[in-house]
């Protein structure tokens, strides 16, 4: 035969059967790890999941907040604009309403420079009143026209503003739509 005694096949047979034994553990213990981490992964995907799901919910509650104070913020502004035209309208009405006094005041100062007699061509108490209310009805009227500028100003910020508004509020609503929908997806597929 080939040299090697039973004795010797047989001590070969049983080291090659510990080796065996030994390889088949390690086997089964890989495979267990394996198993655990597969487990694990299993689980912390999962809970990354949950996370991601957790704070797209937080992400369209506070998107959906925010398209809400928009929306009130643009309310507020066409509200104001509405009011502030108002006022520019009764303004420029006041200042309109002055120009009948004026002219008849410029009318009676004219008036009084026409008369036919020396004497009384004087500088009178009526005189000093109607030039009083001259130059207070032109006061009048340059205080509410320099109004109606400064009101006519305002109008156009707010506008301005108005519009700067309604474009963020386009972008949100957009992007509340698209967060709405990554939300929905991602609870179907998880």
């Amino acid at each position: 035969m080939s040299g090697i005694s039973t004795r010797g096949w047989h001590e070969r047979a049983h080291q090659n059967m510990n080796e065996a034994s030994s390889t088949h553990q390690g086997a089964l213990n890989q495979a267990e790890n394996s198993v655990r981490t597969h487990e694990d992964t299993v689980n912390n995907n999962h809970d990354q999941y949950r996370a991601v799901q957790d704070n797209m919910e937080l992400k369209v509650s506070n998107t959906r907040r925010l398209v809400e104070t928009l929306s009130d913020r643009a309310y507020c502004l066409e509200n104001s604009i509405q009011h502030t035209r108002e006022s520019l309208g009764n303004v420029e009405a006041a200042n309109r309403a002055k120009d009948g006094p004026l002219q008849l005041c410029l009318w009676r100062i004219e008036q009084r420079t026409k008369r036919p007699y020396p004497r009384e061509q004087v500088r009178d108490d009526a005189e000093v009143a109607l030039e009083d209310e001259k130059a207070t009805l032109i006061q009048t009227k340059y205080d509410l026209s320099d109004a109606a500028e400064r009101t006519k100003d305002m109008i156009r910020q707010l506008e301005a503003r108005l519009a700067e508004v309604r474009d963020d509020l386009h972008h949100k609503k957009h992007a509340l739509g698209i967060d709405e929908m990554c939300l929905s997806k991602a609870q179907a597929s998880f």
